[in-house]
């Protein structure tokens, strides 16, 4: 499931039993691909503008986290993967954070935008893609 680690920062991000932070608050959390989410979350909820994050449970955003940033840090850039949408609760078991995937809208960003900066580069993954090797029902191969 860990195919690259991620940081996600939010001022309301929690632990699901601590109560909510006043200062801003972050947590590495594992990419996890997108046909494991579907198994939690049904195969006509995860879209490839999507991209899920988060562990078996325990750290994960929460309500009132969504439009924060999901960051991968390549080098040292700092790049922005994801924003935070939906999850079932917060951080729990088998349902990982739903993110909007920041590259599957990158054409309108770019139309958004008056200059070049900030701009967008390739992110390299050295990861896997055990998603091939994941089936559950209802999530076609």
């Amino acid at each position: 499931m860990d195919f690259r680690c991620c940081q996600l920062i939010d001022l309301f991000l929690l632990l699901v039993s601590l109560p909510a932070p006043q200062t801003l608050q972050e947590v590495q959390i594992p990419i996890v691909a997108n046909r494991r989410c579907k198994c939690s979350y049904g195969a006509s909820s995860i879209t490839d503008n999507m991209m899920c994050a988060g562990l078996l449970g325990g750290k994960d955003s929460c309500q009132g986290d969504s439009g924060g940033p999901l960051v991968i840090k390549q080098n040292n850039l700092w790049i922005q993967a994801g924003v935070v949408s939906f999850g079932k609760g917060c951080a729990e078991p088998n349902y990982p954070g739903v993110y909007t995937r920041v590259s599957q809208y990158q054409t309108w960003i770019n139309t958004q935008i008056t200059s070049n900066q900030p701009g967008f580069i390739t992110f390299t993954s050295t990861g896997t893609d055990s998603d091939l090797s994941v089936s559950c029902p209802g999530v076609p191969p």
